[in-house]
C-alpha cells in the first residue's frame, strides 16, 4: 500500500540519474513526486525521446548536458578535439556532483551511468547518502548471454543479417573485454550501493543479495494519446510483432511458428512492425487481439508488453527463463504474461488465436497488474520501502541460488557457439563464473551437449 513518509521526520530529498531507460526514471520521478518527495531527474545526455525535458534541472545540469552535447556532436575520428571537449564536461560533471550532494539525500543511478565511472559511489557512501543501484539488464548480463552486444558490434547490419557473425578471434576477445569490464563494475557497485536492484534472470555475474527487479516493478502510467477505436471484430484474430530488432527478438522463428498456425487453418493476420513510429505502433497495438514479443526473453514482463497491457492486450513471452521464473519470484510479483518457454511458444499462440474467452482474461489480469501494482507512486512507495529497511524479505535473491544460464537475446544454440569459443581460447575462467560454480557448471554441461 502506498503511503506518504511519516510527519515525524523529514522525507528524503532523491536524485535520479544519469540516465534514461525506456522512461523508467522519468516515470519513477512522477510517483515520488505523487508522494509528496522532492525529486528531480537528471539524464545527462538528452533523451532521442525527450522523456522529461520539462522539468527545472538546475543550471548546473543545464551546463553539464551542454558540453556533453557538445562533445558527443564532435566525429570519433577527431580524437584531439574529443579530447578537449573532456575537460569542461569533467569539471561541469564535477559542479553537478558537488551541487547533487549539496541538496540530495538518496541516490538512485542505473542503466550502467554515474558521475565518474562509478568512483562516485563510495565518496556518496562516505559522504553519508543512500545509494541505490538499479541494473537493467544489459549493464548486468555477461556479454556471451546477451544479444544485445550482437547489436551493438553489428548494429548497421542487423535487421537484414539473420543470420550470426563468424566467432572469429577478434570476437571471440570482444566476448571476453566485455564480460570482464561488466563484471568489474557489477562488483564494484555490489560493494559501494546500499541496494542492488536486479533480475534475476540476468544476475549471473553478481555475489551480493539484490532486490527482485519484478518485485519493484517498472512505473508504468498510460500517456495521454489520442487513438482511434478500436477495430469492429471480423472473425480473424489479429496478432501484432512489434520490435526494433527482428534478430534479437527471433522474428524469423516466430514467424514461421505462425504460418504452420495459418497453414494448419487458423483465422490469423501477423502484423510485423519493425522502425515505426511509436503512434503508429499504438494505433496497431490497440487494434491487434494479442501480442507476441521475443522468443529469448530473460523477463516475464518488459516495455512493449507493460505497454499492451495498458489495452488488455494479451503478450506471448518466449523466453528459456520461463521455466525459472517460479522457483526465483514470489506469485505476487510475476507479472501475468503468457511466459513460455520457446518450445511452447505455438502451442500458447494457437490457445490465445482459438480461445477468445482466455484471450480477454488474459489480458484483464494484465491491464489490472500494471494499472495497480507498477503505477509510479506504487513503484515508488516500494523504494521508499528499500530506503526505510522495510522491504519484505521475499523480494530479495541470492545470486549463488541462481541457476539460469541461458541469457537473453540468443538463441541456445547460439549461446553454445559462443561459449564453446570462449572457453577453447581462453578457458572457462573466461567466463567468470567462478563464485558460482553449480551454475558454471550447469552452463558448461549444456555446452558440452550435442544436437540431435
Amino acid at each position: 500500500m502506498s503511503r506518504s513518509p511519516s510527519t515525524h521526520q523529514r522525507a528524503p530529498r532523491i536524485f535520479l540519474g544519469l540516465t534514461e531507460v525506456s522512461g523508467y526514471y522519468a516515470q519513477l520521478r512522477k510517483g515520488f513526486t505523487e508522494l509528496g518527495i522532492e525529486c528531480v531527474h537528471i539524464p545527462i545526455q538528452a533523451h532521442r525521446f525527450a522523456y522529461d525535458e520539462a522539468q527545472d534541472m538546475g543550471w548546473p545540469a543545464r551546463l553539464a548536458r551542454f558540453f556533453v552535447k557538445r562533445r558527443v556532436a564532435v566525429p570519433e575520428a577527431a580524437h584531439w578535439r574529443r579530447r578537449a571537449w573532456l575537460v569542461p564536461v569533467t569539471l561541469t560533471r564535477v559542479i553537478l556532483f558537488v551541487w547533487a550532494v549539496r541538496r540530495f539525500d538518496v541516490f538512485i543511478m542505473g542503466g550502467g551511468s554515474s558521475f565518474f565511472r562509478f568512483w562516485d559511489l563510495p565518496v556518496l557512501r562516505w559522504l553519508g547518502r543512500r545509494v541505490i543501484y538499479v541494473l537493467h539488464g544489459t549493464d548486468a548480463r555477461p556479454a556471451y548471454l546477451d544479444g544485445s552486444f550482437y547489436q551493438e558490434r553489428h548494429a548497421a547490419t542487423r535487421q537484414n543479417d539473420l543470420d550470426p557473425p563468424p566467432l572469429d578471434d577478434e570476437l571471440i576477445d570482444a566476448y571476453v573485454s566485455a564480460t570482464a569490464v561488466r563484471h568489474r563494475d557489477v562488483r564494484w557497485i555490489e560493494r559501494h550501493a546500499h541496494t542492488v536492484v536486479c533480475g534475476p534472470g540476468f544476475a549471473q555475474l553478481l555475489d551480493k543479495p539484490f532486490v527482485n527487479f519484478a518485485a519493484v516493478g517498472i512505473p508504468f502510467s498510460p500517456p495521454d494519446t489520442h487513438l482511434p477505436e478500436p477495430r469492429t471484430p471480423d472473425g480473424r484474430v489479429r496478432i501484432l510483432h512489434a520490435t526494433s530488432d527482428m534478430v534479437g527478438r527471433g522474428t524469423r522463428i516466430t514467424r514461421r511458428l505462425i504460418e504452420e498456425l495459418i497453414e494448419r487453418g487458423l483465422p490469423i493476420d501477423f502484423i510485423v512492425m519493425t522502425g515505426q513510429p511509436h503512434l503508429r505502433v499504438l494505433e496497431e497495438l490497440q487494434a491487434c487481439d494479442f501480442v507476441v514479443d521475443g522468443q529469448w526473453a530473460d523477463t516475464p514482463m518488459a516495455g512493449f508488453a507493460t505497454e499492451s497491457a495498458r489495452f488488455g492486450k494479451p503478450v506471448v513471452m518466449g523466453g528459456y527463463y520461463a521455466a525459472n521464473v517460479r522457483r526465483d519470484m514470489p506469485p505476487e510479483t510475476i507479472p501475468p504474461t503468457c511466459f513460455t518457454t520457446p518450445d511452447q511458444m505455438q502451442a500458447t499462440i494457437e490457445r490465445l488465436v482459438v480461445d477468445a474467452e482466455y484471450r480477454r482474461q488474459v489480458g484483464e489480469e494484465m491491464r489490472r497488474f500494471v494499472l495497480e501494482a507498477w503505477t509510479p507512486r506504487s513503484v515508488a512507495a516500494k523504494y521508499l520501502q528499500l530506503l526505510e529497511g522495510r522491504a519484505p524479505g521475499s523480494w530479495w535473491n541470492d545470486p549463488h541460488r541462481n541457476l539460469y544460464h541461458l541469457g537473453g537475446g540468443l538463441s541456445g544454440d547460439r549461446i553454445r557457439a559462443i561459449v564453446r569459443a570462449i572457453v577453447a581460447r581462453h578457458g572457462e575462467q573466461a567466463l567468470l563464473l567462478e563464485h558460482n560454480p553449480t551454475l558454471r557448471d550447469m552452463l558448461m554441461t549444456f555446452v558440452r551437449e550435442t544436437r540431435n
